[in-house]
């Protein structure tokens, strides 16, 4: 008996075979512009939010954490829960941190945006342990 597929998710062009919007299908498939401005043509408002942001997404570099693409995870990020974070962020310091303590099981995601927010640490909401 055959293993079940994995489900993928899929881009929309992608999806609907509208590679062409995204690449110059007549010169071997190359990008019509840098990643970050190609990803910001319909994602608009990631080129310029407020407060705090993100490094990846500061510089257009979308492919550090989202497949352009597909994914077998849902937002076509290219790994699973907090090992998303953990690929480039160590968390080994993380325990001595005043608001991580005893919070073992809880999601990074939980509590921060992978994105912006209004204070250094990209918290969801203000901390008063900041």
């Amino acid at each position: 008996k055959r293993p079940s597929a994995k489900t993928l998710f899929l881009q929309k062009h992608y999806a609907e075979k509208r590679g062409f919007e995204c690449h110059e299908m007549e010169s071997g498939n190359k990008s019509r512009s840098e990643v970050g401005s190609l990803c910001y043509n319909c994602h608009q408002g990631y080129s310029n939010l407020p407060g705090f942001v993100h490094g990846p997404v500061a510089v257009g570099l979308c492919q550090g954490c989202h497949n352009p693409h597909s994914s077998k995870f849902e937002n076509l990020v290219t790994r699973d829960g907090d090992e998303l974070c953990t690929f480039c962020h160590d968390l080994m310091d993380s325990d001595t941190l005043v608001p991580h303590k005893g919070s073992t099981g809880q999601a990074c995601l939980e509590c921060h945006d992978p994105h912006n927010s209004i204070n250094s640490v990209f918290l969801l909401m203000e901390s008063d342990s900041m």
